[in-house]
């Protein structure tokens, strides 16, 4: 969904920042629902539904100095978030537990990041989508609609 896409765009783009390698993270999506979107047509398509989801994450041996900064980078991103994707929904949990590495002797966090997030899946016509709703057949894919860029006017006397 394109939540977790976004955080997973994060964390490889800031893997050195942050002092991590793409081995020692994992994020999934841990439970979801499925509720019905409004039924109308936007830019984005037509609102079918909401998938509503628990992201994860779990991120091992990070160095405990960068664990300020995962933090506000996590902040900032769930700031960044579109309202419905987080309207209503409880505050994120994160739960830390740091030890000593064994090399090094230097401390280390595990991290468990868990966010609960909705995702509207918008859909757009096709003569051979699978998805019948509105008495035409639907599918994902790009979206065209017809978005006026000018308007004008003629006025006549009688």
């Amino acid at each position: 969904m394109k939540t977790l896409e976004s955080l997973n765009s994060l964390l490889l783009e800031n893997l050195n920042v942050l002092g991590i390698n793409r081995q020692s993270f994992d994020l999934w999506i841990d439970q979801g629902t499925i509720e019905s979107g409004s039924g109308k047509e936007t830019e984005d398509g037509l609102h079918f539904c909401d998938y509503q989801y628990r992201l994860a994450l779990s991120i091992e041996a990070m160095h405990a100095h960068r664990g300020g900064l995962l933090l506000a980078m996590l902040h900032n991103w769930e700031c960044s978030l579109d309202e419905c994707t987080r309207r209503d929904l409880s505050a994120p949990q994160v739960i830390t537990s740091s030890t000593t590495k064994q090399s090094g002797g230097g401390k280390v966090l595990q991290v468990e990041y868990t966010l609960d997030v909705r995702d509207g899946i918008y859909l757009t016509r096709s003569s051979n989508g699978p998805v019948v709703a509105n008495g035409e057949r639907w599918t994902f894919g790009e979206h065209s609609m017809g978005i006026a860029e000018s308007i004008g006017y003629t006025v006549g006397v009688r």
